[in-house]
């Protein structure tokens, strides 16, 4: 078992023993956790992640939320379809979005996650060469998917696996708002875009980081305010819905998640801080 491997790792010292040092102690769980995982990984074993990813990963290409609960979707930013829009039909409650796709459907299960522009989606429905995903009222106000028509193109993405090369950048499919299309230059067979974002967004703009235009994973660069620059290549104008788009046009934009994330520890950190500060200057 593990303690016994963890053993064997050790020289021979026993778990219960007290340890030459914790760092050794770590390292040596360690170990035995990444090999476990590997040895799952060769067999094919539906390995179930850790709550704080809240996800159950396989090696199937299916990441299905609905048996565990659903908290995290995570994505690449690399497009796997160039898809159509079958259908839009408004419900009470938002609407029920149909795509046709070249995709596998017999590969994606009900409860599935898809990135649709860059919108994380829970399929409901499915048959061959098409899908059936609800859309919420939020998403709806955040994202540009309430403006879609049958026979628009529509860039798909599944779920992350352990599997799937991390080929773009880490991409929650939560669409923080909606920006434009500012100018396209070409340059050679390749294309410049510049895009603006709401004001909300641009702190998280940073020269050579990342950013999701609907839904593509796209390297940010000659940032000013609101306003920044990517260069698209010709594969990537062929596979995405970027190779449609025109000067004026919306994208759905999804800022970097680390950068969130970090932005909102250091917020955390400031405002403690300055709490502290006036509890001091209260008592002096």
């Amino acid at each position: 078992g593990l303690f016994g491997e963890l053993d064997r790792l050790r020289g021979g010292q026993r778990i219960h023993e007290k340890p030459k040092s914790r760092l050794a102690y770590v390292h040596g769980l360690l170990i035995v956790g990444l090999r476990k995982l590997y040895k799952d990984f060769r067999s094919g074993y539906d390995t179930r992640l850790p709550r704080w990813i809240g996800k159950r990963y396989d090696f199937s290409g299916s990441c299905n939320s609905a048996r565990f609960g659903e908290t995290l979707s995570l994505f690449t930013g690399i497009i796997e379809d160039l898809a159509a829009i079958g259908a839009l039909e408004r419900t009470r409650k938002g609407a029920r979005l149909e795509v046709r796709t070249a995709l596998a459907t017999t590969r994606i299960a009900l409860g599935d996650s898809i990135a649709v522009n860059g919108a994380c989606l829970t399929v409901v429905a499915r048959g061959r060469g098409r899908l059936q995903m609800e859309v919420t009222a939020e998403t709806l106000r955040r994202t540009t998917l309430g403006e879609l028509a049958p026979g628009d193109r529509v860039n798909l993405e599944r779920c992350l696996t352990l599997s799937k090369p991390l080929g773009g950048h880490l991409v929650a499919g939560h669409v923080d708002g909606v920006g434009r299309v500012v100018a396209i230059e070409p340059e050679g067979e390749s294309r410049l875009f510049t895009f603006e974002v709401p004001a909300s967004e641009a702190r998280y703009l940073v020269e050579k980081g990342s950013v999701a235009i609907d839904g593509v994973s796209l390297t940010v660069f000659g940032v000013r305010g609101r306003r920044f620059r990517c260069a698209l290549i010709p594969h990537t104008l062929r596979m995405t819905t970027l190779g449609f788009k025109r000067p004026g046009a919306a994208v759905n934009v999804e800022s970097d998640l680390i950068g969130k994330y970090v932005d909102r520890m250091l917020d955390g950190r400031a405002t403690a801080r300055a709490r502290r500060g006036g509890f001091r200057g209260g008592q002096s």
